[in-house]
């Protein structure tokens, strides 16, 4: 494991060889997080600063950004924490705003548009993906709002980091098909290759009816619905916000623009289906990559499933390293009774 701290300024580094733990966790489409722990030497004491890069050159070029370091006296050891470096977008709001119609175009152009002097971010190349909707881009947090878009396209993004430079490239891509083919990847219990597995269904923040109050120009109030559910499959939620229609918008326009709202929030509150798998470190980055999309069964547990790999979860310690592989929100089906509905 290369391990590498660049300093806040990037204009120095150090190797990190002598670390006690390492926690990863990064994501297709997400941010991730960090923790690194190592001896209170010195060297370590000088490597280690806040805003300052971590460079892990195993993981295809993943960095993240150090946001908080604990020097522990006691324990004669320093903890340090952070995010993948994609949350360095968040410094920025959308204040620019972007109506979408090709998704990648769109994301790159909010990007470039919002950086105001954030420094060492580049843009790469677009490479043609084709996903199209028909939404705009406009406030909050940068990354959050790109994020929302590129998860409607099954997109994901990455900050590659040049070692040249010593500054990072913004990209949008798209993960391989893996599920057929002469390169297909299937994790299977019984045959040994989804070993740990474990299947987690989260019903607990899960609406699909939203009610959101707002008001005209004119000062009337109204209410915009979202979504199609009845009866019992409907789980409501009231959005709480204080949006009012522009000047320059007609009412058409506005409710548009709350329909929105409603979609960005409906976004958040999906039912939560994630699998996770214990993988040999040797075989990711190899016979398939964070964004690919794999086949899964599992004969024991009564499902089949293809699923995007979402998120990867690595951990250093005393007993060697552990990978795991995060299999996010796929459409099972039964190969008894079991059922559980998501989406790919």
């Amino acid at each position: 494991m290369n391990v590498y701290a660049y300093t806040a300024d990037r204009e120095n580094y150090h190797e990190i060889t002598h670390a006690t733990g390492l926690q990863m966790q990064w994501f297709y489409n997400a941010i991730g997080k960090f923790m690194l722990t190592v001896p209170a030497d010195d060297y370590n004491i000088a490597a280690l600063e806040n805003d300052g890069i971590l460079y892990i050159s195993d993981f295809d070029d993943l960095t993240f950004t150090i946001q908080n370091i604990k020097y522990d006296t006691a324990e004669n050891r320093i903890t340090a924490n952070g995010y993948t470096s994609n949350w360095l977008l968040n410094k920025r709001a959308i204040t620019s705003r972007v109506q979408i119609t090709n998704v990648e175009t769109a994301v790159y152009t909010a990007v470039s548009n919002n950086l105001r002097g954030l420094p060492g971010i580049t843009l790469h190349a677009s490479a043609g993906l084709e996903a199209e909707t028909d939404a705009i881009l406009y406030g909050g947090q940068l990354l959050d709002g790109i994020m929302d878009v590129l998860d409607e396209a099954e997109y994901g993004h990455r900050l590659l980091w040049d070692t040249e430079t010593r500054s990072h490239m913004f990209e949008v891509y798209q993960g391989q098909d893996l599920t057929t083919g002469i390169h297909a990847v299937v994790f299977s219990e019984e045959q040994g290759t989804a070993a740990q597995l474990v299947i987690t269904d989260d019903n607990s923040t899960f609406k699909n009816y939203f009610y959101l109050p707002c008001r005209l120009r004119n000062g009337n109030d109204i209410l915009v619905e979202y979504g199609s559910a009845s009866a019992g499959d409907r789980y409501e939620h009231w959005i709480r916000s204080n949006q009012t229609q522009t000047a320059d918008e007609t009412e058409a326009q506005f409710r548009q623009r709350m329909q929105w709202e409603c979609q960005a929030e409906a976004s958040q509150r999906l039912r939560r289906q994630t699998f996770a798998v214990r993988v040999a470190p040797e075989d990711f980055g190899k016979a398939f990559n964070l964004g690919d999309k794999i086949s899964c069964v599992s004969n024991r547990f009564g499902v089949e499933f293809e699923a995007r790999i979402n998120g990867v979860k690595y951990a250093l310690d005393s007993r060697g390293p552990q990978t795991t592989i995060i299999l996010g929100e796929p459409q099972l089906t039964a190969l008894n009774e079991v059922k559980l509905s998501g989406r790919n």
